[in-house]
């Protein structure tokens, strides 16, 4: 919905986990057109995360890649 792919200049998307913590990445190819968005999905997302374990979504947009990491393990 936000990024452009070809089979030129693919989306690479990274899945890491680490100890008590997953981390999604994908490089970003912004469209120049965007489409029609509430931009309700990862807030609605973010606060259900929220809701069921107490913490936060880790959300990051560093202009290369775009980055949501959360914990697996909560107290």
């Amino acid at each position: 919905k936000h990024n452009q792919l070809t089979d030129e200049n693919p989306l690479h998307i990274y899945i890491t986990v680490r100890e008590g913590e997953v981390e999604v990445k994908n490089n970003l190819q912004r469209k120049s057109f965007v489409e029609s968005s509430t931009g309700n999905g990862l807030y609605n997302l973010s606060r259900r995360y929220t809701l069921l374990t107490g913490d936060q979504l880790l959300i990051r947009d560093d202009g290369a890649y775009f980055t949501v990491a959360f914990k697996t393990v909560h107290p």
